[in-house]
């Protein structure tokens, strides 16, 4: 077998090139096309013309993120590396889907026969799995070595895409079956990625989606460790600073390939609540070491190789990546390109790699060993010992932060346990205090009841200012009438019905008053328009005196469910409330508003006036039990505090204060007997 590698940048260009190589058409033929140019008519363009020229071949090509050819490293560019087989004849098949597992599963019935001695695999879309692609393959055959990589789309991580001469793949796999007794293959792969930090546990994954590291999200995580900004930019941003895994022992990459919003990420391949995590960094000079190269580990001189390299080992160290590819020129013509995961065989299975280097060399001839030409282990340079040093010192310190952290988990466990002790007793402490605070508030509710009856005493010598003075007028004209001896019988039948009327009402008023004081014993359905009514007219007198005009709006037929008298107490205090800021800001036209609207399944009960609002400092605390901004001697502090018990706790409403435009406006929200 040979094989001949041709680099492009135009279609055009490779016309002239095919007609030098001398290859002619068979079935023994195998095209790989590793397309840097990422535009689709390209790929079609070029499809067309390699399937004129070579109609019996198989071809199977994928976009990248970097090419090889003829050992160096190339961008932009499309190679076509023509390999001749002699008694190999490959099988070409393309799968689309979303199940990698599927897929795999599906590519390999497909492809694998007792013959096939390999696979070569090109993944297609930022989604797939690459390890449940080839966990699928195994349910096929798992002694079949599959090589090649995921595509790539020069680092944008959207559309990476693979073909045939008949298939266009967004999201699948294509794929060729190679067979022979003849073909000898070699897969090695170099890595090379050091740990840092300590291990972490996955808590949540799904497939190749990962959610959280001890359970926190993985944008957070690198976050955390790396910046916010590294954060931001995943995955371009990570792919020096994988996920490490052990994986059946042997130490693999994880990095992330897409970034959601749920700060979770795509993997290139699976990983398992559960694994053990670390953060992976490279050292060039680690990775460049002629002695753990590729080139000087191969034993047996073969006739070509294809190399499958991660992005990452690109973009890590551009300038020195040929340093690692181009000596396998030396042994035997090399093309290949760079993935966003990489297969590779290791006995027995086969797996997806991050951040490594694979090769798959093959041979028809026999087998020959070829001369040794092994470097000396070079002596580490300044910065590479520098690197080990920071990391053996930055693991050392994680040692010690684990020995101290073993350590205080003891010292908790043993506070905790001193801590339920103290939480023991002061449950039963807390449950004393609870019945102390209850007959407090039972205090502070009388005492409410008391600042009401004063509040009542003061509307009731307003309620019987205007009968009292009505009355004095009568008994004076009554007195002058018998002076002037113009006092006779009908005179008489007047003074007495006048009199009997306004006392009457001075009557009215002491029934009214007393109603309000007696305590409702139990809950009971009542219509919040007729309470709101009863109310107002306790206090009317009051309002009128100080011109305050009263805006009522409470046409509803809905009924409330509670403590009939407790909520006219609550709704006297806000009333005052507005009354006393009125009087004290000297409102030009002071006005009080109610309103009541049925919802759903609750009222909501508006009172509102224009005295300029309440402060912004004051506004949070004026349902504080004590919390007053009346001068000493004018306020309880207690009015509002106990109208929030009574609407909440008592009735299982919410009372809210806050400011409009005019002044302040207090919402009450009640539920409705059927919403209870």
């Amino acid at each position: 077998m040979h094989t001949h590698n041709l680099s492009i940048t135009t279609v055009e260009e490779l016309i002239p090139l095919l007609k030098n190589s001398k290859i002619k058409d068979n079935k023994s033929l195998l095209i790989q096309v590793f397309c840097g140019i990422l535009q689709t008519p390209f790929i079609y363009e070029l499809r067309s013309l390699l399937k004129g020229r070579f109609p019996n071949a198989a071809l199977i090509g994928a976009t990248t993120d970097g090419e090889i050819c003829e050992g160096r490293v190339l961008n932009h560019e499309c190679i076509i590396s023509l390999t001749q087989f002699e008694s190999v004849v490959p099988v070409v098949a393309a799968i689309r889907g979303e199940d990698s597992y599927a897929i795999g599963k599906t590519i390999g019935s497909r492809l694998i026969d007792d013959s096939t001695r390999a696979l070569i695999l090109f993944g297609a879309g930022i989604k797939q799995d690459g390890e449940a692609i080839v966990r699928g393959i195994e349910e096929i055959s798992d002694t079949v070595i599959v090589a090649g990589g995921l595509a790539g789309d020069d680092g944008r991580f959207k559309e990476p895409v693979a073909f045939t001469y008949d298939d266009f793949v967004q999201n699948g796999v294509v794929g060729v079956a190679l067979g022979s007794d003849r073909l000898r293959i070699i897969t090695d792969y170099s890595f090379e990625w050091e740990l840092l930090g300590r291990p972490m546990g996955v808590t949540r994954a799904e497939g190749n989606r990962l959610y959280t590291i001890d359970g926190v999200p993985v944008a957070q995580v690198y976050g955390r460790y790396f910046g916010e900004k590294m954060a931001a930019e995943i995955p371009r941003s990570t792919v020096e600073f994988p996920f490490m895994i052990d994986r059946n022992g042997l130490q693999i990459a994880r990095a992330p390939v897409a970034l959601h919003p749920d700060g979770s990420v795509t993997l290139a391949g699976s990983i398992r609540v559960g694994d053990r995590v670390c953060f992976g960094f490279g050292n060039p000079e680690n990775i460049l070491d002629p002695s753990q190269m590729l080139s000087q580990r191969m034993e047996e001189e073969m006739e070509s190789i294809f190399v499958f390299s991660s992005m990452a080992r690109r973009r890590f160290m551009p300038e020195l990546i040929e340093n690692e590819i181009l000596p396998l020129q030396s042994l035997a013509p090399t093309s290949g390109f760079f993935t966003y995961g990489e297969f590779f065989h290791v006995p027995g299975s086969n797996e997806m790699l991050n951040q490594s280097m694979t090769m798959i060399a093959m041979s028809e001839s026999e087998k020959k060993n070829r001369r040794s030409s092994r470097l000396p282990v070079r002596d580490e340079s300044g910065f590479s010992k520098t690197l080990k040093s920071l990391t053996r010192f930055a693991n050392s310190a994680l040692d010690e932060m684990e020995k101290m952290n073993t350590s205080l988990e003891e010292k908790v466990l043993l506070r905790t346990q001193e801590l339920q002790k103290l939480n023991d007793e002061l449950e039963e402490r807390i449950a004393e205090q609870v019945v102390q605070n209850r007959e407090k508030d039972q205090i502070l509710f009388e005492q409410s009841r008391m600042a009401a009856m004063g509040e009542m005493i003061s509307s009731i010598a307003h309620q019987w200012r205007q009968p009292l003075n009505a009355l004095s007028l009568t008994i004076v004209n009554l007195r002058d009438a018998y002076d002037f001896q113009t006092l006779d019988d009908d005179k008489m039948e007047k003074f007495s019905v006048k009199s009997q009327r306004l006392i009457q009402k001075m009557s009215t008023t002491i029934d009214d008053f007393r109603n309000f004081f007696i305590a409702d014993k139990e809950k009971k359905s009542f219509s919040p328009a007729a309470v709101i009514r009863e109310t107002v007219a306790l206090i009317d007198a009051s309002l009128k005196y100080h011109s305050i005009e009263l805006d009522l709006e409470l046409d509803t037929p809905e009924e409330l469910y509670g403590y009939p008298g407790e909520f006219s107490q609550a709704l006297l205090n806000l009333i005052a409330n507005s009354r006393d800021v009125l009087i004290e800001k000297r409102s030009l036209s002071p006005k009080i508003s109610i309103t009541v609207q049925s919802r759903m399944e609750t009222m909501e009960i508006t009172i509102s006036d224009n005295g300029g609002g309440i402060a912004d400092a004051v506004l949070p605390k004026i349902f504080d039990p004590y919390f007053t901004t009346k001068e000493q001697g004018k306020g309880t502090g207690i009015g509002l505090y106990m109208t929030k018990m009574i609407l909440e706790d008592h009735m299982g409403g919410k009372i809210t204060a806050h400011n409009t435009h005019e002044g302040a406006q207090f919402v009450i929200i009640l539920p409705h007997p059927k919403g209870k």
